[in-house]
């Protein structure tokens, strides 16, 4: 007989998010004609469904599956029901799929096992009861797990499981032009007074965007020609330089040639972020270089905002308190200021 769900309530909400996941995904490649990686996400499906049914002790036994007189008169519960009928649309759906790419034995095995799972042609294949269509409804797959059953723990790996999801997804895609996304962050701190950097965030934001086709740029990441002053003041100050070239994409116009305007820009929200946004001397800063960047946009230039730089972080006045990032945390303000549409996006 078909057994009872075994009581582990949030394991079983987080294995159910997961092989939904999969199925949505597998789903969505189908769509997308992609079939090879559609078939391996239904065999993931696959796997994780009956995984959840092997918990629950929801098995099928060959006297139970050869009629619907014989499944209707056997008890079940909803979830048990909802689960069994995953099960079957997963094992039709590749079926269908494995007719498409010629594998006609092993779609007639998958048919086979869908209609073991109870699968009725009547039964559409989209009363999946999340059916999204783009990575920006993957809230609604976390929203159907009871967040109180779920330890911080266990909604961190969904999340993960998401955003991994989400990659994969934009992974694939192919595109003409490369979306251009900088990032924002503090570097770590010798001074606790500082607080905490967060540094694992900014790195675990670059290994994981690094997948997919996106130009990322950082305070790190060369962008343009490097400086070209004299030798004396290439040894001073051209590291200077440098930096703020790398950081003139964030502002909404370009001004130079070789370096133009990102699309999106990610600020990775920190203690020590807020804490260098309490200097006493930024919000000067900020206004003498929007004043310079009001300057250099009609002259095509950059000597303004440069000499802005230089002053603060190099003056004794000032440079106790000065650090690159919140150049960059300016530039920001000015982009915000005069795009609609800036494009940034804080994460913690």
């Amino acid at each position: 007989m078909l057994g009872s769900p075994v009581s582990q309530v949030s394991t079983n909400n987080q294995q159910q998010v997961l092989a939904q996941g999969c199925l949505y995904q597998a789903r969505a490649y189908k769509e997308a004609q992609q079939f090879d990686m559609a078939l391996t996400l239904y065999g993931q499906a696959k796997v994780a469904f009956k995984d959840i049914a092997k918990t629950r002790q929801l098995v099928l036994a060959l006297s139970e599956v050869k009629g619907a007189l014989n499944r209707a008169s056997t008890p079940q519960a909803a979830d048990d029901e909802a689960l069994r009928q995953h099960i079957a649309e997963v094992y039709f759906e590749r079926a269908q799929l494995l007719g498409k790419l010629g594998d006609a034995h092993k779609a007639q095995a998958s048919y086979k096992k869908a209609q073991a799972w109870g699968y009725e042609e009547k039964q559409p294949a989209s009363s999946f009861p999340i059916a999204l269509r783009s990575v920006s409804n993957a809230s609604t797959l976390a929203q159907t797990v009871p967040s109180a059953s779920l330890s911080a723990q266990q909604k961190s790996a969904l999340v993960d499981y998401l955003f991994e999801k989400a990659l994969l997804t934009l992974g694939v895609l192919e595109v003409s032009n490369k979306p251009s996304l900088f990032l924002v962050y503090a570097h770590d701190s010798n001074n606790p007074f500082h607080g905490k950097a967060e540094a694992s965030t900014s790195k675990y934001f670059i290994h994981k965007l690094s997948k997919i086709q996106v130009n990322l740029y950082s305070d790190q990441t060369p962008m343009g020609k490097k400086y070209s002053g004299s030798p004396e003041a290439l040894k001073q100050d051209g590291k200077l330089e440098d930096i703020v070239t790398n950081q003139l994409c964030l502002l909404p116009t370009q001004l130079r040639e070789d370096v133009k305007p990102v699309g999106k820009v990610v600020v990775c929200c920190s203690e020590v972020l807020g804490s260098y946004l309490k200097w006493s001397h930024y919000q000067g800063f900020y206004r003498e270089l929007r004043e310079a960047y009001r300057h250099d946009r009609e002259k095509k230039d950059t000597a303004a905002i440069r000499e802005v730089v230089r002053k603060f972080s190099q003056e004794s006045k000032y440079k106790a308190g000065f650090h690159h990032v919140l150049t960059e945390m300016a530039f920001l303000q000015i982009r915000a200021e005069y795009l609609k549409d800036h494009g940034i996006i804080p994460v913690s």
